[in-house]
């Protein structure tokens, strides 16, 4: 598999992920999955998509819920330390695995569960290099830690210069 339909179309028929013939090269390119996530070829994002069952409102619930978001990138962190702050609350209490969870957590456990599908509105871009970006003379990384009670954090940048002495970060936020 590839994003690059050149590339695909060099490729023997038989050792191609999708199509055995020449005709998907016409269209647009399928999703693919890549390390527990989707790799959407043909615009060569990396995305998100669950596929959640709805679990027992229960500590063991709550943990099978947070443990099936696999995030290998560390992309929605954040968003996962919010549950997993709502599951420490209820540790805390010492509720048994399968006892029902007590309605002031139960409140916040929903409201968290139901916006699980906001994950799938993240969209990474696969390659670093700014589209259209001439030559790179030097490529730094920039990072940033901090930590608290709650939770740490890391915010990692690249920094690229070109020929032109021009520079560009990814991710692309200043």
């Amino acid at each position: 598999m590839s994003n690059n339909k050149d590339v695909l179309g060099a490729v023997e028929k038989v050792d191609r992920k999708f199509g055995k013939n020449d005709e998907y090269l016409l269209q647009d390119l399928p999703e693919e999955t890549a390390l527990g996530m989707k790799w959407g070829a043909q615009q060569d994002i990396l995305k998100f998509k669950l596929n959640m069952e709805q679990k027992p409102l229960t500590r063991r619930g709550m943990l099978s819920t947070i443990s099936s978001i696999y995030d290998p990138l560390g992309l929605v962190g954040p968003f996962i330390l919010e549950g997993r702050q709502v599951l420490q609350k209820l540790c805390k209490r010492n509720n048994s695995w399968d006892e029902e969870i007590p309605e002031d957590i139960n409140k916040e456990w929903l409201s968290w569960r139901n916006r699980l599908t906001e994950i799938e509105a993240v969209q990474i871009q696969r390659c670093y290099k700014p589209a259209k970006y001439s030559e790179v003379e030097n490529i730094t990384l920039h990072y940033f830690a901090d930590a608290s009670e709650a939770g740490y954090g890391i915010a990692c940048y690249l920094r690229f210069v070109n020929l032109e002495k021009k520079s560009s970060l990814y991710p692309d936020i200043w």
